[in-house]
């Protein structure tokens, strides 16, 4: 399963929703990057779960955890922005978008890892990161 860790934003407290573009040496999908493997397909897997740690804090904690239906945050053809305007990755697209509940990252200033598990039908298990660092809301 080809995974690297992506990074980005999001405000403190806030909804924060990750972008990914899921593969697989045994999907069914588009092959849209050589070595990659085939983009996921909602059938391609068996079970998702997720979990979120603050990474700056020490020692590392677990912030919360959670499982996914894959028919809610997989898509069988690659999205775009001009399928989703909050999208801002490259031109190829993503399969994989799902929206963290608000309130998971509470703590301004900080990094957390979001860690999502991939177990596909063929039994193989694979995972993608995104570091997310938190932008700190400001009292008036």
């Amino acid at each position: 399963m080809a995974g690297r860790t992506v990074s980005g934003a999001c405000d403190q407290g806030g909804a924060c929703t990750v972008y990914g573009r899921l593969a697989a040496l045994d999907a069914h999908g588009k092959n849209v990057n050589p070595g990659e493997g085939n983009c996921l397909l909602q059938g391609d897997v068996a079970s998702l779960s997720w979990t979120i740690s603050n990474t700056t804090d020490i020692p590392k904690t677990i912030e919360a955890t959670g499982t996914l239906n894959p028919t809610t945050v997989i898509f069988n053809t690659l999205q775009t922005s001009a399928n989703d305007p909050g999208y801002k990755g490259d031109l190829k697209g993503f399969n994989f978008k799902f929206t963290l509940p608000t309130g998971v990252l509470i703590k301004g200033a900080r990094t957390y890892l979001f860690q999502l598990k991939i177990v596909t039908m063929g039994n193989s298990t694979g995972y993608a990161r995104w570091m997310i660092t938190t932008i700190p809301s400001t009292v008036p």
